[in-house]
C-alpha cells in the first residue's frame, strides 16, 4: 500500500460537507502535482478515489517512493488547509449570527421598556405589554438556541474531520522513518484502517450529539 492509498482513505471519508470540500482540494492538488511531474497525462483529472486507483499503477512506475510520500503529505496538507479555512469561515458566520441575535434581543428589550412606559402613561394596555414581552422572549430564545445548535454541529463536524486528517499526517511522518518497505506498507495499511474506524466513530458520536441537542430542545 502506497502513501497515496492513505490519502485516498482520507479523501473518501465523506459524511459531511467539510469532508467533501476538503476532498476536492486533495484531488485538485494530486492532479496538479502528478501532472507537473509527468506521472499522469495532462488531460487526466482526478476527481475521486476511483480515479486514483486508475492512475496509481502509472505514477508508481514513474515516481520514486519518496516522491510519492512527498505528494501524499502535500495533498493531506491541502485537505487540512481547506478544513481550517472552512472552520474559520464558520466561526466568522457564527459571530455574525450571534451579534444579530443579541441586537434583536436588545431591540426587544427596548420595545418592552417602551410598552411598560406606555402602560404607566395609560397609553398601552397591560395585556398588550404582556403579549409583547412573551413574543420577544420566545423569538429571541428560539434564535439563540438555533444559533448555538448549528454552531456546535458545524464545529463538531469540522473538528472530527481535522482529527482524521491530522492522524493521517502523523501516520505519514512515522511511516517515512521505516526503512523496510514491507513494514512501511503494513504501517500505512494499519493507519488507513484506524483512520477509517476513527471517522466512523466520529460520525456516530456526531449523530448522537445532534439527537441529544434536539431532545433537550423539545424538553
Amino acid at each position: 500500500m502506497s502513501a497515496i492509498d492513505l490519502v485516498t482513505v482520507v479523501s473518501a471519508l465523506g459524511g459531511s460537507t467539510v469532508a467533501a470540500d476538503a476532498a476536492k482540494e486533495i484531488y485538485r492538488y494530486l492532479t496538479k502535482a502528478l501532472r507537473e511531474r509527468g506521472a499522469i497525462p495532462a488531460e487526466t483529472t482526478i476527481e475521486g478515489p476511483e480515479d486514483i486507483a486508475t492512475v496509481e499503477a502509472s505514477f508508481s512506475r514513474t515516481l520514486q517512493p519518496n516522491q510519492i510520500d512527498s505528494i501524499a503529505n502535500e495533498a493531506l496538507d491541502a485537505g487540512h488547509r481547506s478544513a481550517v479555512k472552512l472552520r474559520d469561515e464558520r466561526l466568522r458566520q457564527a459571530k455574525i449570527s450571534f451579534n444579530a441575535a443579541v441586537a434583536l434581543l436588545v431591540i426587544g428589550v427596548l420595545i418592552i421598556l417602551a410598552g411598560i412606559a406606555g402602560m404607566f402613561l395609560s397609553a398601552v394596555a397591560a395585556g398588550a405589554v404582556s403579549t409583547a414581552v412573551g413574543a420577544v422572549v420566545e423569538i429571541a430564545s428560539a434564535l439563540l438556541f438555533r444559533f448555538n445548535t448549528e454552531t456546535n454541529n458545524r464545529l463538531d463536524e469540522i473538528g472530527n474531520y481535522l482529527s482524521s486528517v491530522e492522524a493521517a499526517q502523523v501516520a505519514m511522518r512515522i511511516a517515512s522513518k521505516i526503512e523496510d518497505p514491507q513494514k512501511r506498507d503494513d504501517a500505512i495499511r494499519d493507519a488507513a484502517r484506524s483512520i477509517a474506524a476513527l471517522s466512523t466513530t466520529h460520525r456516530a458520536r456526531g449523530a448522537a450529539g445532534v439527537t441529544r441537542r434536539a431532545a433537550r430542545r423539545q424538553n
